[in-house]
């Protein structure tokens, strides 16, 4: 199971009449709601990375230019990876 989840659908949970807080209390958890940082998958994003390289062949001239493309795969995939170590 993953620890996403939708603010969107949050905020619609907790605007609902059923959960019986104070408004001025839902204001404050919404506004909350919304100010925490975007989460994201970080195996999708690195597999959507690893999609960017290039697995056919290519020709002479072309090789450098995907080998430098490979590099800043491999770079962004670490900036991911480190975003999530870092918490």
């Amino acid at each position: 199971m993953s620890d996403l989840i939708s603010r969107k659908a949050l905020i619609e949970k907790i605007s609902d009449d059923r959960f019986d807080i104070s408004i001025k209390d839902k204001r404050k958890l919404i506004d909350s709601i919304r100010k925490q940082p975007t989460a994201y998958d970080v195996d999708k994003v690195v597999e959507d990375l690893e999609q960017l390289k290039h697995p056919y062949l290519v020709t002479d001239s072309d090789k450098g230019l995907l080998h430098n493309l490979d590099l800043y795969v491999e770079k962004a995939k670490g900036i991911v990876k480190g975003a999530v170590n870092d918490e």
